[in-house]
């Protein structure tokens, strides 16, 4: 992800935004190399990991963990405006139904700063195979069974993913 940074960047003045980080390996990444990190998820397990992660490598102390990685939606972030310079979005945003994968992707533009950096992951599949999982809506199955249990999967096509960065220099 550094190489698409200008050369001679400084890293402590950078803000990242990690939104679903998981148990933490993105924010730690960020954090180690001198940025100022916060992040959001869903789950308390996710939340509690990476504030526990930080805390434990040095990298900010428990009350700064506390208000740096919140539990939250990716609809409704709760960072301010253009606070970000980075925002990474890694295996997150397609957990939902279209409409709230556009929503959450508009909620990643609207913290990151005019000029920031996005990383982000959408899904796809073979369009020329049928869906094998249940489908709910178009373009989105929900799993059955496992760790994702009924969590819906929006597979986006080419015109899908430019829709949601539209407000965005790609």
């Amino acid at each position: 992800m550094l190489r698409v940074l200008p050369k001679g960047t400084d890293l402590h003045h950078l803000r990242v935004y990690d939104m679903g980080c998981g148990l933490g390996r993105h924010a730690v990444y960020f954090a180690r190399l001198g940025c100022h990190v916060h992040a959001s998820d869903i789950t308390a397990e996710a939340v509690n990991s990476t504030r526990a992660w930080l805390v434990r490598d040095g990298l900010c102390s428990a009350a700064q963990a506390e208000r740096r990685v919140v539990q939250g939606r990716m609809t409704q972030l709760q960072q301010t405006d253009a606070w970000a310079d980075i925002v990474v979005c890694f295996n997150v945003v397609y957990h939902a139904l279209r409409a709230d994968v556009d929503k959450g992707v508009q909620e990643l533009v609207r913290v990151m700063k005019p000029g920031g950096l996005l990383f982000i992951t959408f899904i796809s599949r073979d369009w020329h195979k049928p869906f094998t999982e249940e489908l709910v809506a178009e373009n989105t199955t929900v799993k059955r069974g496992g760790a994702e249990d009924g969590v819906p999967h929006f597979y986006a096509h080419h015109d899908d993913v430019l829709h949601f960065l539209r407000n965005l220099k790609v």
